[in-house]
């Protein structure tokens, strides 16, 4: 991956980030986050 790439993937995530923390209060990212701790305990179960 490019350094262009890599820039573009993170002004995008940001961005994403900014505009759910507009509209909805930050709710889809702290959605994403407990979703995210879920499957990181699941993947620990079969560790």
């Amino acid at each position: 991956m490019s350094n262009k790439v890599a820039i573009w993937i993170a002004v995008l995530a940001l961005l994403a980030i900014a505009v759910d923390n507009f509209y909805y209060g930050g709710s889809g990212i702290f959605f994403l986050m407990r979703k995210f701790i879920d499957l990181i305990d699941y993947f620990q179960f079969w560790r």
